[in-house]
């Protein structure tokens, strides 16, 4: 919705581009640096914060006027949904190792058609009620799911685990990785 909404708006198309540029620019950063974080407070935390934040994110969009709000509140969703996406990966390979790609498989082919539903549901919303009403609705489906998701859901904790060890800011950063890890980097950089 958000890009037929900044164009119903009459935001130039080099200004909107730095609004998707700003977030994907800091998406790197959070991605590693949450992912490191739930390693000492948890999962289950950091899932429920992204919901929440994304709907937050989708709630104020209507109200943001400027390219800096704008790129915040795009910085702040799309931060959310990477980090949903690592800690829903990690919470899948915790909860069972041995059906994890299975897992992975059945949860990820889901959200895709569940994704292309919402794409057309978000089509016939923008065209019965307006564009700003499908972001609140959205808004109030995430907040929904952060709801359910953050009652229901019981993280299972391993009380015998050792704490992570302590990692520098220049190592947490660093691309020192597998090799196959940075071909995988690479050709995801290339594909992007």
């Amino acid at each position: 919705v958000l890009p037929y909404y900044l164009d119903r708006r009459h935001l130039a198309y080099p200004r909107m581009a730095a609004v998707f540029a700003l977030s994907s620019a800091a998406m790197f950063f959070v991605r590693v640096y949450a992912g490191r974080l739930s390693d000492f407070f948890g999962r289950k935390r950091f899932y429920s914060l992204a919901l929440l934040s994304s709907g937050v994110a989708n709630l104020f969009t209507p109200m943001a006027g400027g390219v800096l709000l704008l790129s915040l509140l795009r910085s702040l969703r799309e931060a959310a949904v990477v980090t949903r996406e690592s800690m829903h990966a990690l919470l899948l390979y915790r909860e069972n190792r041995r059906r994890y790609a299975e897992s992975v498989g059945k949860t990820v082919g889901s959200e895709y058609v569940f994704q292309g539903l919402g794409t057309f549901g978000a089509g016939a919303l923008m065209g019965a009620l307006g564009m700003r009403e499908a972001l609140l609705v959205c808004a109030l489906m995430l907040f929904a799911a952060f709801g359910l998701f953050s009652l229901a859901f019981r993280e299972a904790k391993d009380p015998g685990a050792p704490a992570p060890p302590p990692v520098s800011w220049l190592r947490l950063f660093s691309f020192d990785m597998p090799r196959e890890l940075r071909i995988i980097a690479g050709a995801s950089l290339f594909f992007s």
